[in-house]
């Protein structure tokens, strides 16, 4: 039989106690079965959507201009924006919400985002290419900007957003170096810097939680991350808030025990609509 919620808790709990590199997996979708995280494969680790990793990937803006010039098509690399309306619900349905779209390409996300009434959207690449493309596609959408600017020194105020979103742009990092730990971790800083307290981070992957957690663990920043497998593609989902401490006996109590109880309750509500693997790490 699977643990009550109160078992999980204690579990999550231990985990964190202990520092263990070890998962703690939970049932989404069916409380009748597990659903494994697996270990990462070639395949895993080497494609991009439906491109395999290319060093050319690191060559900066130059390569990105003439990819974009000779494919200026929209294109989703990963999930499509109908295929994560559990987004929604980490953002509380709050439509007035700053977004920051990181490393944003022509992904129609947040066209599609705009559409269902989020207005206040930012987009930031480093290709003045595609950044030209979408914002002429966009012209009838008043208020979505699109900016030339690397996500890894970005010159947003402290604390400017509630949400930033990025879509394999962590997978384009860790291709283009063979160490990209201090690449990734410079980017997952600045994402620190610019979140207001209590706001949301949301990577979407093709690396599986063995390969993307130790990214967040090793940042520095003091990440509590929730890993969702996202079916039936097999992309990831990190969902991820910097922690706030709270002062006194009492406030480090609630934290330990109720934010990993409600990271848990957000993310799997009952009703099978949940992806089916959670990992909950730090």
């Amino acid at each position: 039989a699977p643990p009550s919620p109160s078992g999980r808790l204690e579990a999550a709990k231990m985990h964190r106690r202990q520092g263990a590199a070890s998962l703690l997996v939970m049932v989404g979708s069916s409380l009748g079965r597990r659903s494994p995280i697996h270990a990462p494969t070639e395949d895993d680790l080497a494609p991009i959507g439906m491109h395999r990793c290319s060093p050319d990937y690191g060559s900066g803006a130059t390569y990105w201009d003439e990819r974009y010039k000779k494919s200026p098509e929209p294109y989703d690399w990963l999930e499509e924006y109908s295929n994560m309306a559990w987004i929604e619900r980490e953002m509380q349905g709050n439509r007035s919400a700053r977004i920051l779209h990181a490393g944003c390409g022509n992904s129609l996300m947040p066209e599609e985002m705009y559409d269902q009434g989020y207005r206040n959207i930012v987009n930031i690449d480093t290709s003045a290419v595609v950044i030209a493309q979408m914002e002429s596609r966009n012209q009838l959408r008043p208020g979505m900007q699109w900016r030339v600017m690397d996500a890894i020194s970005t010159d947003f105020d402290d604390g400017e957003f509630d949400v930033v979103i990025e879509k394999s742009l962590i997978d384009t990092f860790d291709c283009a170096a063979d160490d990209a730990t201090p690449l990734v971790s410079s980017f997952l800083q600045e994402v620190a810097r610019i979140l207001k307290p209590g706001g949301v981070f949301v990577c979407i992957s093709l690396g599986t939680p063995k390969t993307r957690l130790s990214f967040f663990e090793e940042s520095g920043v003091d990440f509590e991350v929730a890993a969702v497998e996202i079916s039936p593609r097999r992309d990831y989902a990190y969902i991820a808030r910097v922690r706030q401490p709270l002062s006194g006996v009492v406030g480090a109590q609630l934290e330990d025990i109720g934010s990993d109880l409600d990271w848990m309750m957000q993310l799997w509500d009952g009703t099978g609509n949940c992806p089916e693997t959670v990992a909950i790490c730090g």
